[in-house]
């Protein structure tokens, strides 16, 4: 272990007893050599040995230079700056510690903040290229009615004419009670185009999507979520080509019970379970998770004023901005009202991302608490400041003497600046334990249905933002 023992030496400057007990033999030899010189040249013995040392240039100088050739410096100085700093900080308590809860309390506050906001605002959907994920709702304005869905025959007309998008998909809400022969369970799902899946690139753990006969017939044909295949079917390898039992007026109106067939298992990891639920679960009847997902059925006989049920999903082309599709549509709209005009006159399409459907409630409010959280981070660290300006003027007599032994400016300031990195350091850590802690207390005081807030956490950009905020408190 000698290499891990002359490392941590090199690191840290504390050499062996060996070493020094080398170091004093070999300058002892090179001054006796000097020494036994000199007498050769007819001095006598004290005055040669004054006059080899004088000619060596001075023995403490020589073993300085040795020991910083056999360490990093800049390490060691720093290494005895931190041991320094932590004894004047312990010796100001109070002081210290009244600098860390005031930094660790501002940059918990902020970085539990930026947490929901990098989750919610900042980070993309969960989908492949979602900032080409666009919804398309319809508007009246004459009749004062706030955005709704689409009817069927108006989406089939949008994919049919429309240039704008590579692929288009629709959905609406349903759900349905699974029976097991003694009790029911309550899902809640999607009824879908077959190209749905395809369209948000979700993967499969199990099975299949759905075939072009089972979206046209609707026939009875399930896709279970991984979250439900995992708690109800305990991961069960042979669930596809199942049949289950559902409860569910509104696919068997008259009978109610009826059997469907499992053809395949969403990934357990599958993105669109929080976007689903989160995304579009206020806005459009969806519940806190989507369970399942069955067929839409293509409906030709369905009315162009059912504009309640449906909802569509599409994704822009490559080069096509938000701006031309909205263009688009809204040329659609107005062929679409001079063909129908007694169901489509008025009615206009609505082109939105998906990232600004999902943030627009809660973005305004994210804004405002992240000024409001960057104003506390300066007040706190302008009153660190001052403490620290107080604490300097009190050691002036301590800083005088040590200029006066030989201390530098400059190593004053090395001295000053480690202090003040630790206090900022220390803070850091104080401010991350109380985020960790913040993050669940928000998070179950908030309601339920903000978007993606199953996908806050605590995690490693979060953990560079504090960092930066630990550094940008060192600053001021």
């Amino acid at each position: 272990m000698s290499w891990l023992r002359k490392t941590v030496a090199r690191f840290t400057g504390s050499e062996s007893d060996q070493f020094e007990d080398h170091l004093d033999d070999e300058l002892r030899f090179h001054v006796d050599r000097q020494t036994e010189a000199n007498i050769k040249c007819g001095m006598d013995r004290a005055t040669a040995r004054r006059e080899a040392l004088r000619q060596f240039g001075g023995v403490e100088q020589v073993r300085e230079e040795v020991r910083d050739a056999s360490r990093i410096v800049w390490l060691s100085d720093l290494f005895c700056d931190t041991k320094f700093s932590l004894r004047m900080l312990s010796r100001s308590a109070a002081f210290a510690a009244t600098a860390v809860v005031v930094l660790g309390l501002a940059i918990g506050l902020s970085t539990t903040i930026f947490s929901f906001v990098r989750a919610i605002l900042i980070e993309p959907l969960p989908f492949a290229n979602s900032d080409r994920l666009v919804v398309i709702r319809t508007l009246n304005p004459t009749r004062e009615l706030p955005l709704v869905g689409a009817s069927w025959p108006d989406i089939v007309d949008w994919k049919k004419s429309a240039k704008s998008f590579s692929d288009m998909a629709a959905f609406k809400t349903g759900d349905m009670d699974l029976f097991d022969g003694k009790s029911t369970q309550r899902i809640r799902g999607l009824f879908v185009t077959r190209n749905f899946f395809e369209l948000l690139e979700i993967p499969f753990a199990l099975g299949r999507t759905f075939t072009e006969s089972e979206e046209k017939d609707s026939v009875n044909s399930l896709i279970f979520s991984g979250d439900l295949w995992a708690s109800r079917y305990q991961r069960k390898p042979d669930i596809v080509g199942d049949s289950v039992d559902v409860y569910s007026w509104i696919i068997r109106p008259k009978h109610g019970l009826s059997t469907w067939q499992v053809v395949g298992i969403a990934g357990q990891e599958m993105p669109f379970l929080p976007a689903a639920a989160d995304a579009l679960g206020d806005r459009f009847g969806i519940n806190d998770q989507v369970q399942f997902w069955r067929p839409i059925g293509l409906y030709e006989e369905a009315d162009r004023n059912g504009r309640y049920d449906y909802t569509a999903i599409a994704r822009l082309k490559t080069g096509v901005s938000i701006e031309q599709a909205r263009t688009e549509m809204a040329t659609l709209s107005a062929n679409l009202a001079d063909e129908y005009p007694e169901t489509n006159d008025n009615w206009s399409a609505q082109v939105t991302l998906l990232d600004d459907l999902v943030t627009s409630d809660i973005r305004p409010a994210l804004q405002l608490l992240s000024g409001a959280v960057g104003f506390l981070l300066l007040i706190a660290c302008a009153n660190v400041a001052s403490l620290l300006i107080v604490r300097g003027i009190a050691r002036q007599q301590e800083f005088a003497v040590r200029i006066a032994v030989g201390a530098g400016r400059w190593r004053l300031m090395r001295q000053l600046v480690t202090e003040s990195v630790l206090l900022c350091l220390a803070g850091g850590v104080l401010g991350v334990l109380l985020s960790v802690w913040c993050v669940d207390v928000v998070r179950q005081l908030v309601p339920t249905d903000v978007p993606r807030l199953r996908e806050v956490s605590i995690d490693a950009g979060v953990l560079a933002f504090s960092l930066g905020h630990s550094r940008w408190g060192f600053r001021c």
